[in-house]
This record gives structure tokens, sequence and C-alpha cells, in this order.
């Protein structure tokens, strides 16, 4: 008996761009349905409490949303490791739209986040958009729970935004 081996026969080992690829396609997938399934559920009335932060600047809103448009918000400084007395997050807080910060704002920064990382970052840096975000969701509703960037390749621009508290709220 003899046993025959074809190296050449073998399916190809993907390349690291390929490998890229299909990771930045599946996460784009996921962003689409988790979005689908958050606008089945039509809730459009909830109250969130959002954290976004990064070396420079931390701040929490308080969004109260009504027919998806928000009705009150409140806005608070953090501790951020670069702005210790705080001055900056205070500056940075009347520049704030609570609109951005709407459930589906988020999925929609979510969604054009691939091509804003690739036409600014991509080009400069070896690490793919896939390997630099990190995102999860909630089980129950959908929304993007926790959304986190950071390039290991450039340094203090990593940042997070991340839902501190959600509850619908009545018509």
């Amino acid at each position: 008996m003899s046993i025959s081996i074809c190296a050449a026969c073998a399916p190809a080992t993907p390349s690291k761009a390929e490998i890229n690829e299909a990771l930045n396609n599946r996460i784009e997938s996921t962003i689409a349905s988790e979005n689908k399934l958050w606008e089945d559920l039509n809730i459009d009335n909830y109250q969130i409490e959002v954290n976004e932060s990064s070396n420079w600047v931390d701040y929490t809103l308080t969004l109260t949303v009504k027919n998806n448009d928000v009705v009150n918000f409140e806005a608070r400084c953090g501790y951020a490791i670069i702005d210790i007395d705080g001055s900056f997050c205070k500056e940075t807080l009347p520049k704030i739209s609570p609109n951005d910060h709407t459930i589906q704002a988020l999925f929609d920064g979510l969604k054009k986040s691939r091509k804003d990382f690739e036409s600014n970052l991509g080009k400069d840096v070896s690490t793919s958009w896939g390997e630099s975000i990190t995102i999860t969701f909630d089980s129950q509703y959908h929304y993007p729970q926790l959304i986190k960037f950071d390039n290991p390749e450039v340094a203090d621009e990593e940042y997070k935004i991340e839902i501190l508290n959600f509850k619908t709220l009545q018509d």
C-alpha cells in the first residue's frame, strides 16, 4: 500500500489580510443583525446612562428618549488620566450632542466606524479595524453595551463607550 501526499492539493493557508477581512465582515454582520433585533423591539421610549472615556476625557450622560427624541439629558465629568483637574472635560461638555449617544446613534457610529478607521488609521498601521474594536451587546435588548477601541500600534487613542444603565419607559 502506498500513500500519496499532495502538498499542492491542500487548501492554501489564508493570508493575514484574508483573515482580517473575514473578521471585519463578521463584525459588520453582527452589528447589522443586532441593530435589526433592536429595531424589531420597537423601543421608542427609554432612559440610558452612557459613559464615554479615554485617557483625555471621561464623562457620563443620562438621556431620556421619548419617541426616539432626546427630551432630557444630564452630563457629568469623571476622571481621565490626562485630565486630572477635569478642565478638559468641562470644556468638552457644552460641545456634546446628546443625540450622538442614543442607541440608534451608537449603532450608526458602529456602522461607519470601519470606513472611518480605514480612511484615518488603516494606511498607517498593520492592525485591522476588527483587531482594534471590541463590542458587546445586551442579550435582552441587543443594544451595544460596550464599544471599546484600542489599536495597539497607536498610543493614547483608545476609548470606550459603555451603557451603564438602561430602562424602558412607558409611552
